[in-house]
């Protein structure tokens, strides 16, 4: 599996999304895939599933960590200054979800579910709708034992 396709994937389907409800696509951002990458390796390898750490390091924190400013206009002199929507999830490998048992094994199978779980999260929907996010980036890590992490940084 290639997570570069992935992350690829995904960007499209959010735009998508954001098409399907008259909203400006998503340019893709690699400086916040560096940043989705990060979060998604470090959840990996030290097996938790949270916007903090351990250590109580947040998305703000990781975007000071990588040296990226997002001030995206809100208007009235407001800024947003970054959001984050996480999901995990299985690559290869069967998933009893409240609709029956699936199993992702392509990228397009993986990147579609990752989209719908974060469509049908009220939280995360309103991060893939917010109309003043002009970019994005996502970071994709799969274990060995085929557990998925998914990040997605937006300014």
């Amino acid at each position: 599996m290639d997570r570069g396709d992935v992350e690829r994937l995904v960007h499209t389907y959010v735009n998508e999304e954001r098409s399907n409800r008259g909203l400006e696509p998503l340019a893709f951002s690699t400086d916040l895939r560096e940043i989705a990458r990060y979060h998604s390796e470090d959840m990996a390898t030290r097996n938790y599933f949270s916007h903090t750490s351990p250590e109580g390091e947040n998305f703000a924190d990781r975007y000071d960590r990588f040296d990226h400013t997002c001030r995206a206009s809100a208007g009235d002199g407001r800024y947003l200054t970054g959001g984050e929507n996480i999901a995990q999830t299985w690559y290869d490998v069967r998933v009893t979800t409240a609709d029956g048992t699936v199993r992702y094994t392509t990228e397009d199978e993986l990147a579609r579910a990752i989209v719908t779980q974060w469509m049908n999260s009220q939280g995360h929907r309103e991060n893939i709708l917010t109309p003043e996010w002009r970019n994005e980036g996502i970071g994709i890590v799969v274990t060995d034992e085929g557990k998925v992490y998914a990040t997605q940084n937006f300014c």
